[in-house]
């Protein structure tokens, strides 16, 4: 009986010069997720291979090879092709079509076309497949990063501060003067620069993030009688632990935030002036209108 062949296995091209990227490629390379694919680093294309892939948008998205017919797929759509080869195939048709086909190739490209600022590179590579600036979604990103830090912000001093009702209100105006530069002349530059700093933004909720979920936890945990209480009672014990909390998340934020801020060297000053904006805007409005507030 002559042996039956089998087909070569589609080919994952991604971003190498993207830690995030090669991660992702990493974990999709099992076989739970993506059958039997390969995985190769965009710049290993020479040839008409490369000029192809170069056509396909590999520099933006991702993009999936079939040998044996030469189709490409890129990005989201990719993803999905490849998953059906897995044990997830099922779960396909789901996420083909609809609301959900909408918000996955959305949510996809606004982190492929921002990966640049969610897993920087070192200023001295110089990258082989640098994404295109797509206003549309880097514009996506900043506003999903000043929504995010507003959220954590105003929840984090509903419950570690006793409420401050315009302390969000505050958040979203410091957002808009700092966004303004950028929004009345939006130059490459400045869009990086706002982009890098709505990111450290986000970076620096983390500890208040860590502190309102262990707060909230330890709440719960004497509400249920599985804790005894410590200090003065149920609420100085889960100040304390909040606080704890934040100390302990405090230093990866600001790791983060420091493998960043080469970035932003030549405008360290634009830097500095949206982090004092950031700071003074929101505390302004809160003592200005908080006083003015009846109680």
């Amino acid at each position: 009986m002559p042996m039956e062949t089998r087909a070569a296995p589609k080919i994952l091209v991604y971003d190498g010069d993207c830690r995030m990227c090669t991660q992702f490629s990493r974990v999709a390379e099992k076989r739970w997720l993506v059958g039997d694919a390969e995985r190769r680093a965009a710049d290993s294309f020479e040839g008409d291979e490369a000029v192809r892939l170069a056509e396909a948008g590999v520099h933006n998205e991702l993009a999936v090879i079939e040998p044996a017919s030469g189709e490409i797929r890129s990005g989201y759509d990719g993803i999905l092709w490849l998953m059906r080869s897995g044990s997830l195939g099922w779960l396909t048709p789901l996420f083909a079509r609809g609301p959900l086909a909408w918000l996955g190739r959305t949510d996809y490209r606004t982190v492929a076309y921002n990966r640049r600022i969610l897993s920087p590179v070192s200023r001295s590579v110089t990258c082989a497949c640098d994404p295109d600036l797509h206003r549309g979604y880097r514009w996506t990103f900043i506003v999903l990063c000043a929504a995010w830090m507003t959220f954590v912000m105003t929840v984090a001093a509903w419950m570690l501060l006793g409420g401050q009702p315009w302390l969000g209100g505050g958040l979203l105006l410091a957002w808009g003067i700092v966004a303004l530069p950028a929004a009345a002349f939006p130059t490459p530059r400045n869009l990086d620069h706002l982009g890098h700093t709505a990111f450290i933004a986000t970076l620096m909720t983390l500890p208040m993030l860590a502190a309102v979920i262990v707060r909230a936890l330890v709440l719960i945990t004497w509400a249920a009688g599985w804790a005894p209480d410590l200090v003065d009672g149920p609420q100085d014990g889960a100040l304390l632990f909040a606080a704890s909390a934040w100390g302990l998340a405090l230093p990866l934020a600001l790791w983060g935030c420091l493998r960043r801020l080469p970035l932003l060297q030549h405008s360290r000053a634009t830097a500095l002036a949206a982090a004092l904006v950031l700071w003074t805007v929101p505390l302004a409005v809160v003592l200005l209108f908080g006083a003015a507030s009846p109680g």
